[in-house]
């Protein structure tokens, strides 16, 4: 491993590690006056981050600073070959990596910088905390981390920033934070959370009208249906969820949800919203983390499938299980650790394979398509030209197995007579494609390949289309720190 500096600007955890250097952070922190104080989400990420690579410093050549530390002195980082710049939402982030990027330039050789994860960067861009040339500089120059790509459209709408460096790295719970639960057939819990009033992304108008359709359903005699508002503690929020059996999450668009994450977390059933995790461009959108939870489109549904599987309790016990153990998986501070270890080490995170397919060539449709990508280790079917799909029931972009092992995404496309039309949401038709198509194939391959941390491709030897076999030949993925191209296989 390369000599490594990690710089964050996690003020409280700088402060309580001045005073005890092995500080710890299980339990009895988060539920101490210290962390309720201030139960955000910045600092759940930093913790997670700060404990995993203190663990990696225990061993390897990797030293941590506070910003505070280095900022009025920042030449001490002067032999380190590799930085981690561990971003917040504060002007002095930017203000120390504008001075960090001029001083490293001036270094032979410069370090490697790596910039990641809390920041919204395009958004910052529009509302002119940053320039355009600033971001453009840290997409095209450095390594970002980030997790989802709802805030970076910016560069899937242009060809310059093919080269962009970006590895998705998701955030982490301390999950051995959290209380235990009750048995998934001991809760009788239905919880709604509802978040601030005027964001409305987090959608608490359905809150109110969910409730009242549960309870019109007579689900209240059988279930305890709750609504938390705010202000709570992420100590009253995980005692309720102890008992919870379903969490209905309104919310139309997270980057993370803490909220949600946590449930999952506990074993609760969560059903949630399609669009909550999607990244939209002015031409194309898809979705990360869609295998999280029960999606659904309105609460009308809702009843019948709570009953339906409150009446079937091995599927209960089954969607539980496969809550928690999806959570763990993707956002355990062992996950992120691995994931820290890696990206310190040069190592790649991307190893799914994803599968083009002709879904309308297929005697069993879409069935064949989940069993062809489970034969070749594929987590992600492309409908090729989104044939296949008109009585699928995609919802936002995607369409998933019922252990959400496999999604089948749309094509970028699909046909309208001769011409094609860009697909929209919700497998709706967007507007017809005019010109030259080859740049839209190219930028959407390039986001489906980083969301969904892809490293190889498969195509069905049905599909004779030479604009996709070029844009396939063009296609890169990030090894480490180099893109490289991904291998692609007939099949």
């Amino acid at each position: 491993m390369k000599k490594t500096a990690v710089v964050h600007f996690a003020d409280d955890i700088h402060k309580l590690q001045v005073a005890d250097p092995e500080v710890r952070f299980g339990p009895d922190y988060y539920t101490s006056p210290q962390f309720l104080a201030r139960p955000n989400s910045t600092l759940r990420l930093n913790l997670v981050n700060f404990t995993a690579l203190r663990k990696i410093a225990r061993t390897y050549p990797v030293e941590m600073f506070h910003y505070s530390e280095v900022y009025g002195e920042i030449d001490v980082l002067d032999g380190f070959e590799q930085i981690v710049v561990n971003t917040v939402a504060s002007a002095k982030v930017m203000s120390f990596l504008e001075r960090l990027l001029s001083w490293a330039s001036s270094r032979a050789p410069a370090p490697e910088i790596i910039i990641g994860t809390e920041y919204s960067w395009g958004n910052r861009v529009k509302s002119g905390d940053i320039s355009p040339t600033f971001f453009d500089h840290l997409y095209r120059n450095h390594l970002i981390l980030r997790h989802t790509a709802r805030t970076d459209g910016r560069v899937y709408e242009d060809e310059s920033f093919y080269g962009a460096r970006i590895q998705e790295f998701e955030l982490g719970i301390h999950q051995d934070a959290l209380p235990a639960p009750d048995p998934i057939i001991d809760r009788k819990g239905i919880l709604l959370v509802a978040a601030p009033e005027g964001r409305v992304t987090k959608n608490n108008e359905e809150i109110y009208e969910t409730e009242k359709i549960l309870s019109e359903a007579d689900l209240g005699a059988e279930h305890d249906i709750r609504v938390i508002r705010p202000p709570y503690t992420a100590a009253e929020y995980w005692d309720a969820l102890r008992s919870t059996r379903y969490l209905i999450f309104t919310s139309r668009g997270e980057t993370f949800s803490y909220v949600l994450n946590d449930a999952l977390s506990m074993g609760v059933i969560a059903f949630r919203k399609p669009e909550l995790f999607a990244s939209r461009t002015s031409r194309f959108g898809v979705d990360s983390y869609w295998g999280l939870g029960l999606r659904y489109r309105g609460p009308q549904e809702l009843p019948e499938r709570i009953r339906a599987l409150s009446q079937d309790l091995d599927a209960l016990r089954a969607e539980s299980f496969r809550s928690s153990a999806m959570s763990k998986r993707l956002f355990s501070e062992e996950a992120v650790l691995g994931n820290w270890f890696k990206v310190l080490k040069g190592d790649t995170l991307n190893a799914s394979g994803m599968l083009f397919v002709d879904i309308s060539t297929l005697a069993g449709g879409i069935q064949d398509a989940y069993r062809m990508a489970r034969d070749l280790g594929c987590e992600v079917v492309v409908a090729y030209m989104s044939r296949g799909l008109d009585e699928a029931g995609v919802t936002s972009y995607s369409l998933v197995t019922e252990d959400r092992s496999v999604a089948v995404v749309p094509y970028c496309f699909i046909e309208a007579g001769s011409r094609l039309r860009l697909v929209s949401r919700d497998f709706s038709k967007g507007r017809f494609v005019e010109g030259d198509s080859r740049g839209i194939l190219n930028d959407y391959l390039r986001l489906l390949v980083r969301v969904n941390r892809v490293s190889r491709v498969y195509v069905s030897r049905g599909i004779g289309d030479f604009e996709l076999a070029e844009a396939l030949s063009g296609l890169r993925y990030l090894h480490g720190r180099e893109l490289v191209p991904i291998p692609v296989q007939s099949v």
